[in-house]
């Protein structure tokens, strides 16, 4: 787990000014401490994209302030949801395919257990308590209803694997989706087999990282008897990005390599078959961002730059706002707004990365 650390932070030593991506970021410019996130859920048929706010095709331009708690999205009126501490979770709750302005709150009553606060788009509110401390928020449909289930990956420790919670929205059920996971795995979720549900997966970062797949079932359980790894593909100073590359309905492999700002992919098929070098956009210090910009379907490859948003074969998208760039998905919420250094896992429609948050302040 230590190692693992260690080649996550040293590839990200992104300096004091900078921000970090796509759902969770930390900034400095508005003289708090902001972290960024992405939602790594993807999309598959009519299920609203986790940064689509309007239903309409593609993505919207979105921040969420965490010293404010204002939503900001491109061509919508700002929206107060939420406060310092929480963790923002775009996702579809109510299946009306727009998402949903939601975040994670660690509970005042209790240092241990979080709750999930849901703005509705079709109106409403609902709080869900969900969590413990040190378990990291992830959205996913994992049942296949077009809904967005609050869904927990508790991180393994000692000989205890990681061990991935949800409550399923189509019967309210709480779950144990399965124990899939090691030390220093970063989980992901995406729909790799393509039955439009979110499956269990984890990243290992290494020489050569491996992707860990136990694909959804048809009962919406797990195959966690899985025995070898889906793709190796990565090395260990590389970002893991999940996001359908292809518009084929499955999530692909991919990683983007901050050194020569690369994106690598492989199809998201069960077992993957080879891949390549599908763009080359981006520098050291750039946040990678999977985002489709144009509603096509498929990930256009995007890197986030001081508050600047830069999209391959469009250029320049322009800014917006202030704050943590969304769509957002899962960050560990003791290290929020805080220096610690306990790894923060920023994921997005595509991934998750750890980051120590001492390096994005």
């Amino acid at each position: 787990m230590n190692q693992a650390r260690k080649s996550f932070r040293s590839s990200r030593m992104l300096g004091a000014a900078l921000t970090i991506l796509a759902a969770s970021c930390a900034s400095s410019s508005g003289g708090a401490d902001e972290q960024q996130i992405i939602n790594p859920l993807t999309s598959t048929g009519a299920r609203a994209a986790p940064s689509d706010f309007n239903g309409g095709a593609g993505s919207e331009r979105a921040v969420w302030n965490p010293s404010s708690g204002v939503w900001t999205v491109e061509n919508a009126a700002d929206v107060q949801w939420g406060q310092a501490g929480d963790i923002p979770v775009a996702g579809d709750f109510d299946g009306d395919g727009k998402a949903d302005r939601a975040v994670v709150r660690p509970d005042p009553r209790t240092v241990s257990s979080s709750v999930w606060w849901v703005l509705k788009s079709g109106g409403g509110v609902t709080n869900v308590p969900w969590g413990a401390a040190g378990d990291i928020p992830i959205s996913g449909d994992f049942d296949g209803d077009r809904r967005t289930d609050p869904a927990i990956y508790r991180p393994a420790s000692g000989q205890t694997p990681g061990q991935w919670w949800a409550i399923l929205s189509s019967d309210n059920s709480q779950r144990l989706l399965g124990n899939w996971g090691g030390l220093g795995d970063v989980p992901i979720a995406g729909d790799f087999n393509g039955d439009g549900k979110t499956d269990l997966a984890v990243y290992r970062p290494a020489a050569q990282s491996q992707w860990w797949v136990a694909p959804s079932n048809p009962d919406n359980t797990f195959n966690t008897s899985v025995s070898s790894p889906a793709a190796i593909w990565g090395n260990s100073t590389d970002w893991p990005i999940a996001g359908d590359f292809d518009n084929d309905g499955r999530t692909d492999f991919a990683v983007w390599r901050p050194e020569s700002g690369q994106w690598w992919v492989i199809n998201g098929q069960l077992p993957a078959p080879s891949g390549g070098v599908v763009a080359q956009w981006g520098s050291p210090g750039d946040i990678p961002i999977a985002f489709d910009v144009d509603g096509d379907g498929k990930i256009d490859p995007t890197i986030w730059r001081n508050g600047d948003w830069w999209v391959y074969g469009r250029g320049y998208l322009g800014s917006i706002g202030g704050g943590i760039p969304l769509p957002y998905q899962a960050t560990n919420p003791r290290a929020i707004g805080a220096c610690t250094n306990d790894p923060v896992i920023i994921g997005g429609r595509g991934g998750l990365r750890t980051q120590s948050l001492c390096e994005l302040n």
